[in-house]
Order: C-alpha cells, then structure tokens, then sequence
C-alpha cells in the first residue's frame, strides 16, 4: 500500500512540475536547511611555518627592590701564606756625620753644608749658626740635611751645627765657614 502510495504522489508532482511535451523537468524551490551535521575527524596537523622576522628590543623594565639578605655563607679555606717581607731595620738614635768640615769662600759667595743622619725612624735635621749675628735670610734649607748659604759676608763666617731628632733621641755635628777678602781672611775653629 505505502509503495502504491509513493508512486502516486511522484505522477502528480511531475505533472504539475513538468513542461507538457517535454521529458525535461525543472528543478522545484530548495527545501529547508537541514540540521548541521555531527563534526568529522579532526585532519593531521600541517607543517610548521617559517619564523617570522624578530620584534624590536623593548625599553627596559623599572628595577624591583632588593630582595631579602641572605645567609652568612660557610668560612673559606685560609688562603697560602705570602712570602716573607723584608727583615725590618732595627731602631735606633740619630748619627750625624757634617760635610765638608770646613768650607773656604770669598765674600759675596755661595757655601753649601750636607747633613746626613743615620737613624731609624728617620730624624728630623735642622741647622743652625753658633752665635748667630743676622743674615738667616739668604740661608735656604731642604728636606735632606743641606744648607745653602749665598752672598755670603764676614758676618757668616763661623761654626755652623746640624741637630738630628728623633724619637729615641738627638745627635750633632759641625763645621766651619771661613770668609776670606782681599786681604784678610777670618777663620773660626769648629766646636765641639
């Protein structure tokens, strides 16, 4: 019955769809979208693409605060010993030694005097003239014990003392500066 039933229905479509004459039907309006279908397997995964060019370099980021301190690490190995300094000098009290003993010159000259002190620590030298008579302005002195005396008259002649300090005691030594003219000379012996 039901087979009867479908041809039936398909006659009169046909001939009301059709053309007379004709065995060409056209085509009747779409029907309904149907429902979507359930999902097909998922494909294999296609190749990996080429990297794409490198971005530029951002600013740098705002510096976080410091962290919390850490613990007191274990105590290193002790390290190898250096090697031995040099002996140490031993101390002692100044030894003054004057050159030369005397210094001959003319009038409007220059004389020179060398102090030198051995002495550890090291001393400190100072000069000065034995009955000192003015003129201390033309004398000039340095760090290394000499004395430097230019223009010299009669009145710098004499004996002239260098004293060496330090802190173990004091040491001096002398020497004499004889200032001869045309036609005299005066001379005063070293002391001491």
């Amino acid at each position: 019955m039901g087979r009867i039933l479908g041809q039936y229905v398909r006659q009169i479509s046909a001939a009301k769809l059709c053309f007379p004459g004709e065995k060409i039907c056209s085509p009747g309006p779409p029907g309904p979208r149907g429902l979507p279908g359930a999902d097909g397997q998922k494909g294999m995964r296609g190749k990996r693409g080429p990297p794409g060019k490198r971005g530029r370099q951002g600013a740098p980021g705002h510096r976080g605060p410091a962290g919390p301190r850490g613990h007191k690490g274990v105590q290193g190995d002790p390290g190898v010993p250096g090697p031995p300094g040099p002996p140490a000098k031993p101390v002692s009290a100044p030894r003054v030694i004057v050159s030369p003993a005397t210094v001959k010159t003319f009038e409007n000259r220059t004389a020179i005097l060398y102090c030198s002190a051995s002495a550890n620590p090291k001393a400190r030298l100072t000069w000065f003239k034995d009955s000192y008579s003015g003129g201390r302005k033309r004398w000039t002195t340095d760090n290394r014990g000499k004395l430097e005396i230019r223009g010299v008259t009669y009145r710098d002649a004499g004996n002239y003392t260098c004293l060496a300090e330090n802190v173990l005691g004091s040491s001096r030594g002398s020497a004499t500066i004889i200032v001869t003219g045309s036609c005299c000379a005066i001379r005063l012996n070293i002391l001491g």
